[in-house]
């Protein structure tokens, strides 16, 4: 149970009043669509854990310090549901089942509505047999520890470099969008611990990868890099465009203060005129 007031404030379309920690699980309110349900309280969004990895020497006191990874994440949530009849009671579980089956969807809760978990239901308890009026705790599973922004967060500038403050505890990994205004053979981006880079400075003239008009997004969480042309409706896969060096993995965008650069070049000369954006989803343990 919380140990701090919470206020409803979150509308809902059925304009029923929410418990403060109500859960929105796939996009549905459980509180508004099962008449018959009601959260009670919510747990295992306060902290994290690590599992630390560590060796040990017989000659030096206490342990060697290797690493450390985040585990993953159970939310439980104490609900009741209250029926009027046994139908009623099958009616009200039939349809939280079918709301809870989804697996892997956006998790997200009416004390906090702007962050979202990823998370699976294990099961929804064992409620008391018998009876009309019962309470229990279903169990939602995330894989991935970490709650995230609904919405994403885009910084736009126009060559050299952006700065910008990053508001999230946990490093988010951005998506790089290049918009060409002439032709070009590659675009790099450079951050704080790494650089990717999109192209073939070794293109043969009139198959440039990039033309007026092009666009080209580096995205660091897939490890992906996609083109559309002027002339296409829908991005596509270029795989041949990504450099065998990119640091994918280390273009992070760090909580706190953050600069990232870009460039673009024609056969190793330096072009001009291009636009960018840094597109990324701020998190949080």
């Amino acid at each position: 149970m919380a140990l701090y007031p919470f206020y409803d404030t979150t509308e809902n379309p059925g304009q029923v009043s929410l418990p403060a920690e109500a859960v929105n699980y796939n996009g549905t309110w459980i509180d508004s669509e099962v008449p018959q349900f009601r959260t009670l309280y919510v747990s295992g969004r306060e902290s994290f854990s690590y599992d630390v990895e560590e060796a040990e020497f017989s000659s030096i006191d206490g342990t060697s310090f290797l690493g450390a990874r985040l585990l993953p994440r159970t939310i439980l949530v104490g609900y009741q549901v209250i029926a009027a009849s046994p139908m009623d009671f099958r009616n009200a579980f039939d349809e939280l089942a079918a709301i809870m089956s989804a697996k892997q969807v956006p998790v997200i809760f009416a004390d906090d509505p702007n962050r979202y978990y990823v998370g699976t239901c294990k099961g929804l308890g064992e409620p008391e047999p018998g009876r009309l009026s019962v309470t229990a705790e279903m169990e939602i599973y995330c894989a991935d520890p970490v709650k995230y922004a609904v919405t994403e967060t885009t910084k736009a500038f126009s060559g050299g470099s952006c700065s910008f403050q990053y508001n999230g505890s946990y490093p988010a990994r951005p998506k790089l969008e290049a918009a060409f205004s002439g032709i070009a053979t590659s675009v790099a981006f450079t951050g704080a611990d790494g650089s990717v880079s999109a192209g073939n400075e070794d293109a043969e003239e009139n198959e440039e990868p990039f033309g007026n008009g092009s666009q080209c997004v580096i995205d660091c969480s897939a490890g992906a890099i996609l083109v559309r042309h002027s002339s296409q409706q829908s991005w596509t896969k270029a795989p041949k465009l990504g450099d065998v060096s990119n640091e994918y993995e280390k273009m992070l965008v760090q909580p706190g203060a953050n600069t990232f650069s870009a460039a673009s070049s024609l056969y190793g000369t330096e072009t001009s005129g291009n636009s960018y954006t840094i597109q990324y989803r701020e998190a949080w343990l």
